[in-house]
């Protein structure tokens, strides 16, 4: 046996090498149709039921985001045993909390530090009005976070919402988010509920269907990032390059008191991208995956009652 011959059968069976990817269990038709159902129909009898309008319609979602971002891939030399790469073990991260609407706003950020006092946060660097901070030990989201989403982010925002349509200030709103339990507490609901707003939860093991942040946006939030890392080292090396220092001499800074800085200047660029024509696109486009959009606006329907009925 040799690689010839092994390329060979690879091309005779329509197969190549590829890199693994983290696998998902496989949904059964059925539960993927009485899932949709379930979550959709809910969505549509809020809407209908209380003429909630898509700008009150809101989804949240947390994404991890690293501050040295590199690919598993790089230029070595043919036959070298070892190739090491910059970075690529560097697991120094943070969670990011993003809310769009269904009209395609996107709200400003929650960000979670890791740390156990305000000193997590970047030094000297100035937010836009309206981010909100936080931090704890595991930068992890949970029920307090949660609580604080609600009061910085999603309150201003639903209360002017509703002043700017010239709505009452109990008109429902309603939110999608996940079955995380942080954000499933008691706590959470009674303060949701308090604020007429009303909730839909994405099913369990199902927000690679039905998570509309998920669907489009996260993913666009860490390749912003990996890029803008990227073209931060490239442009180091080069300076330094240029400066006349060896390429083996070289080490780019990613101590956290520079990096952090820089990252959050880059979270910042990457609201501002979804502030554009080419983001409000991408946000729409979650819901639309998610099937939300369509069926709100009668493009698609929920179906038959029955799920199993045309298997």
């Amino acid at each position: 046996m040799n690689r010839s011959w092994v390329q060979s059968v690879y091309r005779r069976l329509g197969y190549k090498r590829r890199l693994g990817t983290t696998s998902r269990p496989p949904v059964p038709r059925g539960l993927y149709e009485e899932s949709r159902r379930g979550f959709l129909g809910h969505i549509m009898h809020y809407v209908k039921l209380h003429s909630i309008p898509p700008d009150l319609i809101l989804n949240a979602d947390q994404t991890p985001s690293s501050y040295v971002s590199v690919g598993k891939q790089t230029m070595a030399s043919c036959g070298a045993k070892s190739v090491p790469i910059k970075g690529l073990t560097d697991k120094r991260s943070i969670t990011i909390t993003f809310v769009i609407t269904l009209s395609g706003n996107f709200l400003p950020m929650q960000i979670i530090y890791s740390g156990k006092t305000k000193a997590s946060l970047p030094r000297s660097f100035q937010f836009p009005q309206g981010f909100s901070l936080c931090y704890n030990e595991k930068h992890w989201s949970n029920e307090e976070t949660t609580l604080n989403l609600i009061k910085t982010i999603v309150k201003p925002y639903v209360v002017s919402k509703r002043q700017e349509l010239k709505l009452a200030p109990t008109q429902k709103a309603l939110m999608v988010w996940d079955v995380f339990r942080g954000q499933m507490t008691e706590a959470v609901k009674t303060k949701l509920r308090s604020m007429s707003i009303e909730l839909v939860a994405v099913p369990a093991n199902m927000t690679h269907f039905f998570q509309p942040l998920d669907l489009t946006v996260n993913g666009a939030a860490k390749k912003f990032t990996r890029n803008e890392f990227v073209t931060y080292y490239s442009s180091t090396v080069q300076k330094e390059l240029s400066n006349g220092k060896c390429i083996e001499d070289i080490e780019v800074d990613l101590k956290l008191s520079t990096i952090k800085p820089l990252h959050a200047q880059w979270l910042i660029n990457f609201y501002n991208f979804f502030t554009t024509t080419e983001g409000h696109a991408i946000t729409l486009n979650g819901w639309k995956k998610a099937g939300i959009s369509t069926l709100l606006d009668g493009t698609t329907t929920l179906g038959p009652d029955d799920p199993f009925k045309a298997i």
